[in-house]
């Protein structure tokens, strides 16, 4: 409630300190405006006629605590550690990746953003070299089909070939792409049996055989004598020019 004081000249301002929550008292001023104090209390005032002087407040600041969030690391579904961030954090403390026999591992990307995230362990399996002497290949490969007494390019996928070894394929040297190593056999007009085998040098490491078959239905043969012959029709067409 309001305190009345009664002087003339010089009174000294109460010194007694009101108080309102949610802020702070600064002192007392003549205008209800102001937002800076004129006098504080106890203060020397000279009363020379009725005045009203008004409490200037300023409002408490309350520290906003930072918000947090968490960093969880997992490892094919075991939670290996929980890390906690805030707002404005680049990057946090990382475990390691757990060890996994025959495995390289590492953490998955991940940005921090104003929310809990998971990040998930990647494990890439280390592809170990088979010794030349233990190469097999497999008992057979799935058939290739071809069109009638056309020219047939055969290719297989093999993995983990010794790096000194080469692959051959119906006695030809196969050119590789990746995991692919292919050979053109030639011209097939029938079911062919395609041997294919893995040499170390003059070793053969390992063979087996893919099956060409072959489609000798009649629109596959027509097509064929269509494609021969107008090959052939070109090659041999003379051109004479006139000078």
């Amino acid at each position: 409630p309001p305190v009345s004081q009664t002087g003339n000249g010089n009174v000294n301002i109460s010194s007694i300190v009101p108080t309102r929550e949610g802020y702070n008292f600064l002192g007392w001023s003549e205008s209800s405006e102001d937002t800076t104090a004129q006098y504080l209390s106890g203060q020397t005032y000279n009363l020379t006629k009725n005045t009203v002087l008004h409490a200037v407040w300023k409002k408490t600041e309350i520290p906003v605590e930072p918000e947090t969030y968490t960093v969880t690391f997992v490892a094919d579904g075991v939670v290996v550690k929980t890390v906690e961030y805030t707002v404005g954090d680049t990057s946090v403390a990382e475990p390691a990746v757990p060890v996994k026999d025959g495995y390289t591992g590492e953490w998955s990307e991940y940005t921090l953003a104003a929310s809990d995230i998971t990040v998930n362990a990647i494990y890439t399996k280390i592809d170990t070299p088979t010794p030349a002497d233990e190469y097999k290949l497999p008992t057979s490969f799935k058939e290739q089909i071809a069109a009638y007494n056309t020219i047939v390019t055969v290719s297989v996928t093999l993995k983990n070939v010794p790096s000194d070894a080469k692959v051959y394929i119906d006695e030809k040297e196969a050119s590789v792409n990746g995991n692919t190593y292919f050979a053109e056999i030639g011209q097939v007009s029938s079911t062919k049996k395609v041997k294919i085998e893995v040499r170390q040098g003059s070793n053969v490491l390992d063979s087996s055989t893919l099956t060409v078959k072959v489609d000798t239905g009649f629109f596959s043969k027509l097509i064929s004598f269509f494609t021969n012959f107008l090959f052939n029709l070109f090659k041999w067409k003379k051109i004479t020019v006139n000078f």
